[in-house]
């Protein structure tokens, strides 16, 4: 899709289990066949890396979002592309990471909670609802959608390229990333489909 200009924020947000790990995953792939540097910021893991006793109250979940926007905000400013992966269950949260990075992108990983909770196989969902775990967003937790985010990911319809493709889409249309002048598949992409093109030239 594009070749660089200088950096930008795709925030991802949604509940547990809504497809954001693999979105940016495959966000990033999609970036890394163009040559932009990019660099996931996934909530759970920051929040292991650097204060794994922080609990999961409005406050707490703040403080984390708080370390998460500034992160983000460094890598922006380095010219690179953040991507972050957080439920970031609050619309004033997300507001004020918006504030501070003026390139970014909102992205709502959208899911019903019945399927959701078949995705749980370890049972967050169900403990939320039998009252045995506090702090579930969307159960346990309230969790405030998205009221105008750039893109909304229909994670039980799409595929996470889908999503990855409207995101650069936007990117584009922004102007955070230009035109691409050749493929943005990745490399074993490339090559599986060289293959199955030789094969159908031989037959």
């Amino acid at each position: 899709m594009s070749e660089t200009t200088s950096g930008f924020c795709v925030w991802i947000t949604g509940l547990l289990f809504s497809g954001k790990k693999a979105l940016a995953a495959q966000l990033q792939s999609r970036l890394q066949a163009i040559d932009l540097s990019s660099e996931v910021l996934e909530g759970g893991q920051l929040r292991r890396r650097f204060e794994d006793r922080l609990g999961f109250t409005r406050e707490q979940v703040d403080h984390n979002l708080r370390r998460i926007c500034f992160e983000a905000e460094l890598l922006v400013d380095a010219g690179e592309v953040a991507i972050v992966a957080a439920i970031s269950p609050f619309r004033d949260q997300r507001a004020a990471c918006r504030a501070r990075i003026d390139r970014f992108i909102e992205v709502y990983c959208r899911c019903p909670l019945d399927v959701l909770e078949q995705r749980d196989t370890i049972g967050f969902y169900a403990q939320a609802r039998a009252g045995e775990l506090e702090n579930v967003a969307g159960v346990s937790f309230p969790y405030e959608e998205p009221a105008a985010a750039e893109v909304v990911h229909e994670t039980d319809r799409e595929t996470p390229l889908q999503g990855a493709q409207r995101v650069l889409a936007v990117a584009e249309a922004r102007g955070f990333i230009q035109p691409a002048t050749r493929s943005i598949l990745t490399v074993p992409e490339e090559e599986a489909l060289r293959r199955r093109l030789r094969d159908s030239w031989s037959r």
